[in-house]
């Protein structure tokens, strides 16, 4: 490979998280990857890996500010868990925003494309847990 394409750092990307999440997951800890940036003949990338209680939550900041800042009528809300969101959507609570003025509440949704969408504490309010079964 001489030169980086789009579509090669794509697969790579792709294929750098599934390896990873495994590696890690057998220690005991959570991966969580960020964007990758490239040029033609190298790229570089943002990863973070937290420790994990035995419950399966992860210290990562925005679950510990979730903590500390999220207002009482959220506080039956647990970081980590799956929740039903009010347009039916599946998503995991991530934590508590800082910086964001408006949408505070962190939510990743589950399946194949992982995204992660900031919304409001109106919204979060209504999060429904999924049971395990």
């Amino acid at each position: 490979m001489e030169r980086f394409t789009k579509a090669q750092v794509r697969q790579l990307h792709t294929e750098m998280d599934e390896v990873l999440v495994g590696f890690f997951k057998e220690r005991g800890l959570e991966f969580r990857s960020g964007g990758i940036k490239f040029y033609p003949n190298s790229m570089k990338g943002n990863f973070q890996v937290f420790t994990v209680d035995s419950d399966g939550t992860a210290h990562d900041p925005e679950a510990a500010d979730f903590a500390r800042y999220a207002p009482q009528g959220l506080r039956h809300l647990k970081p980590g868990t799956t929740y039903r969101c009010p347009d039916g959507m599946l998503a995991i609570l991530r934590g508590w925003n800082t910086r964001n003025r408006k949408n505070k509440v962190i939510i990743e949704s589950v399946g194949a494309p992982k995204k992660r969408y900031k919304v409001d504490v109106y919204y979060a309010a209504n999060l429904k847990e999924m049971k395990q079964k």
